[in-house]
């Protein structure tokens, strides 16, 4: 995807720019909040719709007057593929969007229209979605720096973030209370499948039970085919053992310790033997004490079925009641049915009458605004044609000028009246139009008149400034011969010639008179020259207020345009309000008729609420039928419990039904506390076999010692014998073979007992026909709340999550690494582990982030950022935005980061938004945003 075009309309702070995109690196610089941003904003919500802010409305340019008409657009022009497109959208009174593809003849195709449909379109097309953009291409600020200087656990949750995780780790955390409520469903279930199927719950606990004593057996046959592979293993072992032999020494040592075993051995026996002889006396107690273990079931179950006779009692009577009052309350809907229907219709008509109502109230608001609207324009209206006014009547009293002599004749200001607003039709809009051109035709013809004069002017100074000039050098000429022949006796202070003194009066005299006559011209011409010099500057002042009225020409025009704009929009208001004219009566005839039904919906009122709280009741009491189920399901539990009553008073002549409770509690206390007593004896007598075999084990160890010492003193010369190998191999022998013994026992225990539940649960199955329809909710509800949380931990830290960064991680260290070879540093690989620490191997091995020079950490840092938004991106990057990419960077750093993007020529384009001139020297293009007056303007370099 390549940009090459992006024009913003009303978008932001941008009133209209037109920004053109080149291959290379373009530079997007100005000062801060002068728009930069902006026009990355307007590539993401061309092409996603997407934007910061709480609504859309908030991206439209606010203007001076607030024009409630006013738009905003946004076009994106772009490549992709070969193919150009162009996408805009639109943002007015509603929101419009349109994605346009180039034809071979240069003409464009529509393609799709309506924001979703474009939003699909594009994401097809460049085969990401907004979210991805925003990740991948869009590299905003901050990010090269964090990938810098934060630490390995934040970096890696900004990679996350990058790759998506987040929004996974998010859906894992919104995902508990949902999980939550099914759990809350399910104890509703199963309180209520518990408090009303005491059978089926019973059911499900023996089958529980069942299968945990089944899974019990397969361990302990498992356990039991294992003890005796090893029980052979460890034979064999033996055996083995017992046919190698060690050097004499070893053996001398090991008959000492042989016979110190055989002490030992027998020291062992004599201590099992009297844990024989007292477990013994311990089995005896137990066996008087099993026949009162064996009465505490029947015991039991006796309270158990008479606790619960008392509340099947007091649930009978609840359910009749109930049943009583469901009659009551169906009686009541019928005898009030037909007032309710009643209050009804009369609702479903105010109803109708108040959405009118609210129409036409909706309609007087309009008048309203529209009223207020037209009042503001026509005051602006006014202002400006007071400023027209006031304009002509400035330079009528500058220029004396009489519109009445021009051909075009102009309006007349004073009959004007504010209030009086059509006086002004399209001839008097064309009177004060050829007024303004009457003014500037006047204006140049005083212009010309008025700079001829004064060049005249400036002639005339210069001449007379001229001849006094000449008339000084004249005055200057005569003084100097003149104090000479005063100074000299009957001599010519020109020639030196002998002169009378006669000639001498004479040329003294003339001197003089030349003096004095150069004199009296000078100071005619200095007069003439101040007057000159006035006049010059009366013509200079008016036509500086000529050039005043000229410069304010346009001023004028441009309010005289707004007027004729405003006299419109006042038409149009006028047009408007025309279509409201009847609203008001329309309302008053609303309000009656709303009156009229709510006079007479007041009559059926008392019926109404009768039933609705009849319906409330009923709908709070259930169905009939489910109360009469509840009742027939309360007998025949009374008759269950009943019959169980009769079955352990049969067992046990003790049990009547006139017994105490007291006296019931403290025979079962008594019960319990010897049926306690007697499982903790059964408890200690399981270890008679055991020691049994103990003993047994003993004899069998001291026959086996005292044979290998035999043959260690007679036979054996040379052996591999290892004294602890075969005390364990023994020791395991003797423990597999007392483990098996035991495993055999219980696993005989526990077929015993899978075949009384089996029969149990037959029993149990018959008696079940009720409650189908919550067990099967129920689970639903299971299975349901398994899937969820499935699910659940599929978006867990160790699920997707995880497979995410594992799978991302070679792609992006591959991409990373081509990058970052582009820089031409002296490394030979990169390399980033499971945390995304990075390494590079050069010359001296391994090297960490930390250890390598600036540069190239922003060499390694935007290589990993391109890596990730390549991996991404599925490989297609040919444009990266980035904004201000060198903040939170020193002086030093941005240095590298220029030197490093110059050095950028794989992607074929780049986007930078940045206040810093310093990156214009790594730019192509150079793109300058300035403000002002709050409005964004372009400018275009290279």
């Amino acid at each position: 995807m390549i940009f090459t075009k992006l024009t913003l309309e009303n978008f932001k702070s941008h009133k209209y720019s037109v920004i053109e995109f080149e291959p290379g690196i373009s530079i997007i610089v100005g000062q801060n909040g002068a728009g930069k941003s902006t026009i990355l904003d307007g590539i993401s919500f061309a092409l996603f719709k997407q934007y910061n802010g709480k609504k859309i409305n908030d991206l439209v340019r606010i203007t001076k007057n607030k024009d409630s008409h006013a738009s905003m657009s946004v076009s994106l022009e772009f490549i992709s593929n070969g193919k150009h497109y162009t996408v805009t959208r639109t943002r007015g009174n509603t929101s419009k969007a349109e994605l346009l593809v180039k034809d071979s003849d240069g003409g464009s195709t529509r393609i799709s229209s309506g924001d979703s449909s474009v939003n699909d379109e594009i994401q097809s097309i460049l085969e990401m979605d907004g979210e991805l953009f925003l990740n991948a291409i869009y590299i905003q600020q901050g990010e090269i720096a964090n990938l810098i200087s934060k630490t390995p656990s934040e970096k890696k949750k900004l990679i996350g973030r990058l790759l998506g995780v987040e929004s996974l780790e998010k859906a894992w955390k919104n995902s508990l209370p949902l999980i939550n409520i099914y759990e809350n469903q399910k104890s509703e279930l199963e309180g209520r499948t518990a408090s009303s199927l005491d059978l089926s719950s019973d059911l499900k606990s023996k089958k529980v039970f069942l299968e945990e004593i089944k899974i019990k057996g397969n361990n302990l046959q498992k356990e039991i085919n294992e003890l005796e592979q090893l029980k052979s293993q460890k034979t064999t072992e033996k055996l083995e053992m017992e046919k190698s032999k060690t050097t004499f020494d070893k053996l001398n040592n090991q008959l000492n310790n042989e016979n110190e075993n055989i002490r030992r051995v027998i020291d062992e026996r004599k201590g099992l033997q009297e844990q024989l002889e007292n477990l013994k006396n311990k089995e005896k107690e137990m066996l008087k004490l099993e026949k009162f273990s064996n009465k505490l079931p029947i015991y039991l179950e006796f309270l158990e079925s008479v606790n619960k006779l008392e509340q099947i009692t007091k649930d009978r009577e609840k359910y009749g009641e109930k049943l009583d009052k469901i009659i009551k309350q169906k009686e009541i809907i019928k005898k009030e049915e037909n007032g309710y229907t009643q209050y009804l219709d009369i609702q479903k008509k105010l109803n109708v009458y108040n959405e009118r109502k609210s129409k036409f109230e909706s309609e007087l608001e309009i008048i309203k605004q529209l009223e207020k609207n037209k009042t503001e324009v026509k005051e602006e209206f006014n202002e400006n044609i007071n400023k027209i006014k006031s304009f002509f009547n400035e330079t009528n009293n500058l220029l004396n000028i009489d519109f009445s002599n021009y051909e075009n004749s102009t309006i007349d200001f004073s009959n004007y009246d504010e209030s009086e607003i059509d006086l002004f039709n399209q001839k008097n809009f064309n009177s004060i139009s050829n007024n303004f051109k009457d003014i500037k035709r006047i204006v140049t013809d005083f212009k010309i008149e008025a700079e001829k004069k004064i060049k005249e002017i400036d002639e005339n100074s210069n001449k007379s400034s001229t001849k006094i000039s000449r008339l000084e050098e004249g005055i200057n000429s005569a003084k100097e011969p003149l104090s000479e022949i005063k100074k000299v006796d009957n001599q010519c202070p020109i020639c030196k010639s002998e002169i009378t003194e006669e000639k001498k009066d004479t040329l003294i005299d003339s001197y003089n008179n030349k003096i004095k006559s150069n004199q009296e011209s000078i100071d005619k011409l200095n007069n003439e020259l101040k007057k000159i010099s006035n006049e010059k500057t009366i013509f200079k002042n008016k036509l500086d207020e000529i050039n005043s009225v000229e410069k304010n020409i346009s001023n004028k025009i441009h309010i005289y345009d707004i007027a004729k704009k405003d006299l419109d929009k006042i038409n149009d208001f006028n047009m408007e309000l025309k279509k409201y004219e009847d609203t008001k009566d329309k309302l008053e005839d609303v309000l009656l008729l709303i009156k009229d039904q709510t006079k007479l919906q007041i009559t059926s009122k008392e019926s109404y609420d009768n039933y609705v709280h009849a319906s409330g009741s009923l709908d709070a009491l259930g169905k009939e039928y489910d109360a009469k189920d509840k009742l027939r399901e309360v007998e025949r539990s009374m008759d269950v419990e009943v019959e169980k009553v009769k079955v352990a008073m049969a067992k046990d002549p003790y049990l009547s039904p006139d017994i105490k409770e007291k006296d019931l509690k403290n025979r079962i206390a008594d019960l319990t506390e010897k049926d306690k007593k007697y499982n903790q004896l059964k408890g200690e007598i399981v270890q008679i076999p055991i020691l049994e075999s103990q003993i047994k084990n003993k004899i069998d160890e001291f026959d086996s010692l005292r044979s290998k010492i035999d043959n260690i003193e007679n036979n054996i010369k040379f052996t591999n014998y290892s004294e602890d190998k075969y005390k364990n191999i023994v020791f395991t022998c003797e423990r597999s073979e007392e483990k098996l013994k035991s495993l055999n026992k219980d696993i005989n225990e526990i077929k015993g007992m899978a075949t009384q539940i089996i029969a149990d649960i037959e029993n149990l199955s018959i008696k079940l026909n009720q409650n189908d329809v919550l067990k099967e909710k129920l689970e639903n509800v299971q299975d349901y709340l398994k899937l969820l949380k499935d699910i659940r931990d599929l978006y867990s830290k160790e699920g997707i999550q995880k497979d995410l960064r594992n799978r991302s991680k070679p792609l992006i260290q591959k991409n990373t690494k081509e990058f970052f070879e582009q820089f031409n540093f002296n490394y030979s690989d990169l390399k980033i582990d499971d945390e995304y620490n990075i390494s590079v191997f050069g010359p001296e091995g391994e090297s960490k982030l930390d250890m390598v020079s600036g540069g190239e950490k922003i060499a390694i840092a935007l290589a990993l950022r391109l890596g990730i938004t390549k991996a991404m991106s599925k490989g297609n990057i040919e444009t990266i935005l980035l904004d201000e990419p060198t903040i939170h960077l020193d002086s030093y750093r941005r240095q590298d980061l220029i030197y490093i993007l110059r050095q950028m020529s794989s992607l074929p384009q780049m986007l930078i938004v940045t206040h810093d001139n310093e990156l214009e020297n790594a730019a192509d293009n150079i793109i300058k945003v300035k403000k002002q007056e709050g409005i964004s303007k372009v400018i275009l370099e290279k």
